[in-house]
């Protein structure tokens, strides 16, 4: 016998009413975003889920990741309180992950009664690590190499130095591991260039956040923002590496690198758009420099690799508008300490930021148990 299967999708950026229209029409397969399937079940009488069967939590790693355990915990509860979803006969949750951290195991613990724990790693044997993938011809990939109580002044130094590089319209995106994490660089990014706009050179641009615990509307604005102006910086995590289309988009920034190779071209496909060129660079500390070969094993072409001595260079061509064929230690040394402990005395002069650089330093080493099993030993 012929079954019809109706399937339905609604997401943050389709209209309320034609997705009323076509849930009061019924479905039987229902795709969302967490953010919207919970606007529906507060507010969408039509919206009847007595019968469910088989709720489906997919990534739960990612949405996790992406500021979401709020918003499914709440699902979770308008399902039972709403549709008495435990009285439902056969009632399943699906809950699929690519990796078991804290977070994971505690909204299983919220949301799954008596689970069945099935591991596919054997059978999946990782794949995405080893799947050959491919970026646009356009696009330049570079690494730094930079050891770890440097990386925020090295990242400084270098957008300082694209900054320079450029003239007309033109955007970054930072890709970082977390919302705390988006909160605290933007925060204190706006303090430094604000700062060095007063001595030097001032470069006129906007910094936007993006992260997954926005709602929809304010995202949008923030993409509408951030499209529209004339140059400008975008720290965001994983939220903005898929679907969206930002234009002239000239760098990309992996300030925390990405989980796996898969969401790493979906971050540098950023840029590189509609045959404009662009250019991608990734942060690594010296002990993680082996990741390197599993993105150069999945396909990806990274060309230049930059040290500390590298960027100082770029950095005082821009401080000092003049080119340096050779820096000492010495230099180096001491133009990163002007700048860390300027850092040090923002940080110290706001209490708003200093809570910001707590909460993001705590989810930054969290983040390390979110990379997958065999890419462990790349970030311990």
């Amino acid at each position: 016998n012929f079954i019809w299967i109706q399937v339905g999708a609604v997401f943050g950026e389709d209209k309320r009413k034609s997705e009323k229209s076509r849930l009061r029409k019924g479905i039987n397969i229902l795709i969302c975003t967490p953010g919207r399937l919970l606007d529906h079940l507060i507010n969408t009488q039509s919206l009847d889920l007595s019968k469910i069967k088989t709720l489906v939590i997919d990534e739960a790693d990612m949405l996790l990741d992406l500021g979401y355990e709020h918003k499914m915990n709440q699902i979770i509860s308008e399902l039972k309180n709403r549709f008495n979803i435990n009285d439902v006969a056969q009632f399943q949750i699906i809950l699929l992950s690519a990796t078991l951290n804290r977070q994971v195991n505690k909204l299983c613990s919220s949301v799954l009664d008596n689970p069945v724990f099935i591991d596919a790693t054997p059978f999946k044997k990782m794949a995405i690590a080893y799947e050959m993938l491919s970026c646009n011809a356009q696009l330049v990939q570079t690494v730094v190499i930079i050891p770890t109580k440097w990386r925020l002044v090295a990242l400084v130094w270098f957008i300082y130095y694209i900054l320079s590089q450029n003239t007309g319209s033109f955007k970054i995106i930072v890709f970082v591991c977390s919302i705390n994490s988006v909160c605290y660089y933007a925060a204190i990014l706006n303090e430094i260039f604000e700062y060095y706009n007063k001595i030097f050179i001032r470069f006129d641009l906007n910094i936007f956040q993006l992260n997954g615990d926005m709602e929809i509307k304010e995202r949008m604005q923030v993409f509408d923002q951030f499209s529209s102006c004339n140059s400008g910086i975008l720290i965001s995590t994983d939220v903005a590496g898929r679907g969206l289309d930002f234009k002239d988009v000239k760098w990309v920034i992996q300030f925390d690198p990405a989980r796996n190779p898969v969401d790493y071209v979906h971050r540098v496909g950023r840029t590189a758009r509609a045959g404009h060129d662009g250019s991608a660079v990734v942060f690594l500390s010296p002990h993680e420099s082996s990741y390197l070969e599993v993105l150069k094993e999945s396909g990806m072409e990274i060309g230049k690799e930059l040290d500390l001595k590298q960027l100082s260079k770029f950095w005082l061509a821009v401080r000092q508008q003049r080119e340096y064929k050779d820096i000492s230690d010495t230099i180096i040394e001491n133009e990163g300490s002007s700048v860390h402990t300027i850092i040090k005395n923002i940080v110290d002069q706001s209490n708003q930021i200093k809570q910001l650089a707590y909460k993001c330093f705590t989810s930054s080493v969290k983040s390390y148990s979110s990379y997958p099993q065999n890419l462990k030993k790349h970030f311990n």
